[in-house]
């Protein structure tokens, strides 16, 4: 029995030398690999709790190893610049290197060839070079144009450009008269017809008093504005005496654009012609002879000469003389008609029964009998101070001045109305 106790106990000692051996082995292959190592187990303590493991430790990643780089030597150094010159054209500096790596490496198959290709291409290039050149063909110079053919070119330029644009000009105009001469219809239509349809008088034209060139050649002599003076007065006398039909006078207006006259053009284009007649004139003689006013009177709507006439005076002094010339222009502006007839029949009586012989009145005489004897009248009656009496008998005379008239002149008619009226408001 005691012996196999014996036997049991070293058995059990065996195999724990065994274990302790293998656990010995096992141990530093674990703590190589970074495995922690198991640890016993305490004796009495509480089965299933588990054990506390331990961290690993990084691994070390080995560096890369680099990688070895190719090297040229010298030779294919030279080489590879020789290649490229003989590739870029460069012949002479290919051939030279090829040549120098001959003669230190003899037989090298590359530059024995890069050498003959250097001096084929260089030749080449020396050939091409001094080969003649082509001579160029010769360029056959146009022919002269004739005479013919330039005109028949600028009359196609003329009529391809310029013809249009005088066409579009000339179709401005014509537009732009055929409104003018519209607006003028109209403006005459509202003057003459449609005032007296409201029972007021038919306007008038107005008289512009133009310019008289002094032609005496007296120096320091102010003709010119004595005439025109003179004749503005009598104008508006007459205005004064006839008042119902009222003639608006002033003098002419003179415009000078200067650069800006093309406005004047297109305004003349487009705006109707003024509706008034324009009085102008010349200054003539000299002592010892006649003096004279030569007048003519254009009408600005159809701008032509309506009307010219001389006068003749013999006074000594030229004021008083133009002045009387101009009192005479005066009349004869507004009854160009009467007075010439009346001068004309003046004359004819006077070279039959002579100058002395009674003859009727002249249109001239009439003319300035009346404006004495009713202009008063006229003044009274505007005034509102009348002579009842002196009124009447100034309407007779200017009655018995009639006779001397023809009935069917202007001037009769305008002294008519003008003692009609006066009349009418006398009573």
């Amino acid at each position: 029995m005691r012996s196999c106790k014996m036997i049991s106990f070293v058995k059990l000692f065996a195999v724990v030398i065994l274990a302790c051996a293998v656990a010995l082995a096992a141990a530093p292959a674990e703590a190589a690999q970074g495995t922690p190592l198991p640890q016993a187990e305490t004796p009495g303590a509480v089965t299933g709790t588990p054990a506390e493991t331990r961290t690993p430790a990084p691994t070390r990643t080995p560096a890369p190893t680099p990688t070895p780089t190719a090297t040229l030597t010298e030779l294919q150094n030279r080489l590879l610049v020789a290649d490229a010159y003989l590739k870029g054209g460069q012949y002479a500096r290919a051939a030279d290197i090829y040549s120098a790596t001959l003669t230190q490496e003899r037989g090298l198959p590359e530059a024995l060839a890069g050498l003959k290709k250097a001096l084929e291409g260089q030749g080449s290039a020396t050939a091409t070079a001094a080969a003649p050149r082509p001579t160029p063909a010769p360029v056959p110079s146009a022919a002269a144009p004739s005479f013919t053919g330039v005109l028949r070119s600028k009359t196609n330029e003329i009529v391809g450009t310029v013809l249009p644009v005088l066409l579009l000009v000339l179709a401005l105009y014509l537009a732009a008269q055929g409104f003018r001469w519209l607006l003028f219809a109209v403006r005459e239509g509202y003057y003459v017809r449609v005032l007296p349809f409201f029972q007021r008088p038919a306007l008038g034209r107005p008289y512009l008093i133009g310019e008289f060139a002094d032609a005496t050649g007296m120096a320091g002599f102010q003709g010119g504005k004595i005439v025109t003076q003179t004749l503005a007065e009598k104008l508006l006398e007459w205005n004064q005496l006839i008042q119902a039909r009222d003639i608006p006078i002033e003098p002419a207006p003179a415009i000078d654009l200067g650069n800006m006259s093309w406005i004047k053009v297109l305004w003349a284009w487009v705006m109707p012609p003024p509706r008034a007649f324009k009085i102008e004139g010349v200054l003539l003689g000299d002592q010892p002879g006649a003096f004279k006013l030569a007048v003519r009177r254009t009408d600005l709507s159809t701008n032509s000469i309506d009307a010219g006439y001389t006068f003749e005076s013999l006074k000594p002094v030229a004021e008083a003389a133009f002045q009387e010339l101009a009192g005479a222009a005066a009349k004869w502006a507004g009854h160009p008609r009467d007075i010439e007839a009346s001068e004309a029949a003046q004359r004819g009586v006077r070279a039959i029964r002579g100058a002395d012989a009674g003859a009727p009145l002249s249109a001239s005489e009439v003319y300035d009998e009346a404006v004495s004897l009713l202009l008063p009248v006229r003044q009274q009656i505007n005034l509102g101070v009348v002579d009842h009496a002196d009124a009447r008998e100034r309407l007779r005379q200017a009655e018995d001045l009639l006779k001397d008239l023809p009935t069917g002149s202007s001037l009769y008619a305008d002294l008519r109305a003008v003692i009609t009226d006066l009349d009418r408001l006398l009573r």
